[in-house]
């Protein structure tokens, strides 16, 4: 029921941010071409991929619900991942366009609407902080939810980058603020959308939780005073949240319910340290022949 109940909230959420930031795509786009700012359209750019990242982030959540099948065992829990993986693709092309984008205006002398650009940055900002503040609430450990509030927080940025140029237009006619402002959006976007495009891999490479963590593991099961040797681990994230492992456990115990008590102790200490899915081969001696 708990976790039922955390998915519904992250959903509600995730639609309550979708709606305000689906408005918000549409007055930034309006309001970039009638303002004629660079900075503003690019950060509309940036939005719209809030936007179908955010969708991708909703279907992603609805679809790892599904329960496991004799095709898909774990479930659909890597959805998310692939999920957050799509957004970190959107955030790497977006920065290269407002890049390329910045570039080729660079030294016009367009009539930037500094007033009306203050007015939608004020907005973006608070759709955008907002958003990304209820989504943090939700967001726990996953990689999905983590991945849309990069984006809202990374657009509040924009908006206040965007602000400061509508402020510069107006107060001083510093219009050269606005190509710049977008050159340091679109670094921001590219930094956010490779570190996020890093981690989502490595999850799909089915790497460790975190580095060490098998050789931890391993030393954490070996101190149980009835094992004799641990070898063969593997330890692997299914997804944001799940980690999964497999290991050959040699026993000081002479029948087989008493290796299974022991068996049922290690589980339990890997669930305290995180593993949700562990499966241990129990041995009397260690392998002759070496497995990969």
């Amino acid at each position: 029921m708990g976790s039922s109940h955390h998915h519904h909230g992250r959903g509600v959420a995730l639609q309550l941010t979708l709606g305000a930031n689906g408005l918000l795509l549409v007055a930034m786009v309006v309001g970039g071409a009638l303002f004629s700012s660079l900075a503003l359209l690019a950060d509309a750019a940036h939005q719209a991929t809030d936007v179908i990242g955010l969708f991708v982030a909703w279907l992603a959540l609805r679809t790892a619900r599904r329960s496991g099948s004799d095709r898909y065992t774990y479930g659909l829990q890597r959805i998310e991942v692939l999920g957050a993986l799509v957004n970190a693709v959107l955030l790497v092309a977006s920065a290269s366009w407002i890049a390329v984008e910045a570039v080729r205006r660079w030294g016009a002398t367009d009539d930037i609407d500094g007033p009306g650009v203050i007015v939608l940055a004020v907005v973006g900002l608070a759709v955008n902080g907002g958003g990304a503040l209820i989504l943090s609430r939700h967001s726990g450990s996953s990689l999905n939810i983590r991945a849309a509030v990069v984006h809202l927080v990374a657009d509040a940025a924009g908006s206040v980058i965007v602000l400061g140029v509508g402020l510069s237009v107006t107060l001083a006619d510093w219009r050269w603020t606005d190509p710049v402002a977008s050159l340091l959006l679109a670094t921001m976007v590219l930094v956010t959308g490779w570190r996020l495009l890093t981690r989502t891999t490595s999850v799909l490479l089915e790497a460790a939780p975190h580095p060490g963590s098998a050789a931890e593991l391993a030393a954490a099961m070996s101190a149980h005073p009835d094992v004799e040797d641990v070898h063969h681990v593997h330890v692997w994230s299914l997804d944001s949240e799940t980690a999964a492992l497999t290991a050959h456990v040699v026993v000081d115990r002479t029948t087989l319910h008493e290796a299974q008590r022991v068996s049922r102790e290690l589980e339990r200490l890997l669930e305290d340290r995180g593993v949700e899915h562990s499966t241990l081969s129990l041995e009397c001696h260690p392998c002759d022949t070496p497995l990969h």
